[in-house]
């Protein structure tokens, strides 16, 4: 099994995109606005605080009809503004045309009014890159521009505006919730769909000891176009809910044997989206990534769900392979959190411990306390899942959860164009991804292979 690398063109706009990200809200947190504060102000075009999310994840790019707004709600000048997010949006725009330094004839003033460039400047002289790119920022603000992109405001605003409902396993404010959210968004955005212009959305979070099923219940009463349904436990209470509005589902393993769809090609009733069958093999990938990044470990903790098929079935194939890497494992029950901390105190002792945590929902409902107790111990831990990695572990290998809700998006937009999840066939994802944390690393005391960081997708410091 291998994993998925961006290409590298992919990867600059991906750095870049979070730099912008970076820095808008460094901008926000200057001007001490949370983001739903700035979302409300007037203009910037953002109706939800999500969309704010989205773009300081690196996920979309503020609108250049925009930038006079933002610029004013983030209090800062104009030109400035609109200079940074081209360097950010588009690196290769032009600054030493000479073509392009005499078709610009007028450039922003702080107050957004125009004016005509000096004369000493017109043949292109004392121009440089900086000072076109933000001519070019100008020129998209431009007055005919400006009055065209009125007109199409006027004809976005006269479209129906969408009704999507979200249910979410995850706490709001979870940093990884929010990241998953924005790729969402974004694969909407992608095509055509922007809250606040044709769309509408209700979430419900049901992290943090939420009642998954009023959560699910309310969505459904509001008679939404679409529902979008992360994990088995939100399916199944949507289900439960109605049978009549539609549902698009990700991060479910087995929607067939769940009873959500009669068939992956046809799924016959009102839900379809995307499926993470699990493949046994990726277990046999944990326990070789434990041993390559500890030679040392010989014995490891394995945290799993005994009362689900999947827990069952991860720790089968563990016993399968686990003896011959020289590893010997110990069932971990998530459902006992005394006897947990426990086990894991007890590995942390023996100085040869290591931890796994595979596929279950209780891991991510425990995720911090799992993280936590690993540090405490010293013990180095694979875990299933980026969102892990994030809170502070130290490595893992799994799906790519925020790719599964970007493609979401597509779904979305297939039946709010009319099309009925009964015809649309269940896709399965297959891109996994390599997290690692560094800083993690380095407090463990551990060397990484150079073998290891050449496959990793993402490090987190």
């Amino acid at each position: 099994m291998s994993t998925n690398s961006w290409p590298r063109s992919n990867n600059l706009t991906r750095d870049l995109r979070k730099q912008a990200g970076r820095w808008l809200r460094q901008l926000r947190e200057k001007r001490g606005l949370s983001q739903r504060e700035l979302a409300q102000k007037e203009k910037v075009g953002a109706e939800y605080y999500t969309l704010i999310s989205q773009l300081e994840h690196g996920y979309g790019c503020v609108p250049a009809n925009r930038y006079l707004a933002w610029a004013d709600a983030l209090a800062i000048e104009p030109q400035v503004f609109v200079r940074r997010p081209m360097t950010f949006y588009d690196p290769r725009a032009p600054g030493g045309s000479r073509g392009l330094r005499r078709s610009l004839r007028r450039q922003c003033t702080a107050n957004g009014d125009w004016k005509p460039v000096p004369d000493n400047a017109k043949a292109g002289a004392g121009i440089g890159r900086r000072e076109s790119i933000a001519l070019i920022g100008g020129a998209l603000l431009a007055p005919p521009l400006a009055a065209h992109a009125q007109q199409i405001e006027r004809v976005r605003h006269s479209e129906r505006v969408r009704h999507i409902g979200v249910l979410m396993l995850m706490a709001e404010f979870d940093p990884q919730a929010q990241a998953r959210n924005a790729a969402f968004l974004q694969g909407l955005q992608e095509l055509g769909w922007a809250v606040g212009r044709n769309v509408k959305i209700d979430y419900r979070w049901a992290g943090g000891g939420g009642d998954i099923r009023r959560d699910a219940a309310e969505l459904a009463a509001l008679a939404p176009d679409v529902i979008l349904g992360s994990g088995r436990a939100a399916v199944e209470s949507l289900l439960l809910a109605t049978r009549t509005v539609p549902i698009v589902f990700v991060i479910v393993p087995d929607p067939v044997a769940a009873g959500f769809v009669d068939s992956l090609e046809r799924p016959g009733g009102n839900a379809t989206g995307l499926a993470t069958p699990f493949e046994y093999g990726i277990v046999a990938k944990w326990l070789e990534l434990l041993k390559q990044i500890a030679p040392g470990v010989t014995r490891a903790a394995v945290i799993l769900d005994p009362a689900t098929t999947a827990g069952i079935g991860q720790w089968g194939a563990m016993q399968a392979v686990a003896p011959s890497i020289g590893l010997e494992i110990v069932p971990v029950n998530i459902r006992d959190g005394e006897k947990m901390n426990r086990t894991l105190a007890g590995f942390g002792h023996a100085l040869n411990g290591g931890l796994i945590v595979t596929i279950s929902a209780l891991a991510v409902v425990h995720r911090d306390v799992i993280v936590t107790l690993a540090a405490r111990h010293k013990l180095p831990a694979v875990y299933y899942e980026r969102s892990f990695v994030a809170a502070g572990g130290l490595i893992s290998f799994g799906p790519d959860f925020p790719d599964q809700y970007r493609r979401a998006g597509a779904y979305v937009d297939r039946i709010l164009k009319g099309e009925k999840p009964a015809d649309l066939p269940v896709q399965t994802t297959t891109k996994y991804e390599l997290v690692m944390n560094l800083e993690t690393a380095k407090a463990l005391g551990l060397d990484i292979p150079a073998s290891v960081l050449a496959g990793v997708d993402e490090v987190v410091e």
